[in-house]
């Protein structure tokens, strides 16, 4: 495998702006690519929506990814650019689990972590929740890197803490769903929605940006929605992720609406981590419009 990767890898390098101090990243991301989908992804000509996550990964690198990958940096961000607090208030934060004091919360509230992808506990009723059992698996994230398999590269540059954000429910499912903005420089291309979560039925959508239901789906590991409606606020939700993509190529905004408020949830860069199974991944690619046509420096510190 890695014979296969090597080779790719000296293919590209002689015609894209690679460094050597990418190599060890690139390897990473083509063999977690490779066992996923059987076959390495395309960054001298990327088609397939694999194809341009893994383009961003190397060539749209900026300051600005790791405070926007960071779950609590990014609220600073999100406050300069729409010039409002868009965003769950955070309760409570700290650098250790050590400082956690269940009693100083509220019965509802969401616990994370800053410095990863899935580590992100919906807490209904604090007084029917294993603390001990979540804070642990907090802490194993607190003290480790997430994300060098997979060549996202941002997340090992983040000073990591355990926050504590408000419950938001949107009234209509037992926690708020998700509406995830695939955007770039400005614009939609598509809203991947994802609702019923908790409920042993999680399901989903492709919305395209003007609010219509597409036949294409996204995560094999979700059911198949249909009848989607488009929320009143819509319009509101893709100005919102609309200019807090402008920086960057391809970058998902995660967002959640009470139908009165619209909340930033998180910025996601990689979705996926670039490894998404199925022929609606490559169809879907078809909605974005990514500019390839010139690159940023690597960061290095």
């Amino acid at each position: 495998m890695n014979d296969h990767i090597n080779r790719q890898w000296e293919l590209d390098e002689v015609v894209l702006p690679l460094s050597e101090d990418q190599k060890n990243m690139y390897i990473n991301a083509q063999s977690t690519h490779l066992q996923a989908n059987g076959c390495l992804f395309n960054l001298q000509r990327p088609e397939t929506l694999n194809d341009k996550i893994q383009w961003t990964k190397f060539f749209d690198q900026k300051e600005e990814t790791v405070i926007c990958t960071d779950k609590l940096r990014v609220k600073s961000y999100v406050k300069e650019k729409l010039g409002i607090e868009a965003y769950p208030k955070t309760l409570w934060e700290s650098d250790s689990i050590i400082n956690f004091r269940e009693s100083l919360l509220p019965d509802k509230f969401v616990l994370k972590t800053n410095n990863d992808s899935g580590t992100t506990f919906i807490i209904k009723d604090k007084n029917k929740t294993d603390f001990r059992t979540i804070l642990d698996k907090c802490n194993r994230t607190l003290n480790s890197v997430y994300g060098q398999i997979y060549g996202e590269w941002s997340y090992s540059k983040i000073e990591p803490k355990i926050f504590i954000e408000e419950y938001i429910d949107d009234l209509q499912y037992d926690s708020a769903s998700d509406y995830k903005f695939f955007c770039g420089k400005g614009e939609v291309f598509f809203c991947h929605y994802i609702y019923n979560r908790g409920l042993g039925t999680t399901t989903e959508q492709i919305i395209d940006k003007e609010g219509s239901e597409t036949d294409m789906y996204l995560d094999p590991n979700f059911k198949k929605g249909s009848g989607f409606k488009k929320p009143k606020n819509w319009e509101e939700m893709t100005k919102i992720a609309s200019k807090l993509s402008e920086d960057f190529k391809l970058v998902r905004i995660d967002l959640y609406t009470t139908q009165e408020k619209v909340y930033v949830g998180e910025m996601t860069f990689w979705p996926y981590a670039g490894i998404y199974k199925g022929e609606d991944q490559k169809k879907i690619s078809k909605l974005i419009n990514l500019d390839t046509s010139s690159f940023t420096k690597p960061i290095t510190k």
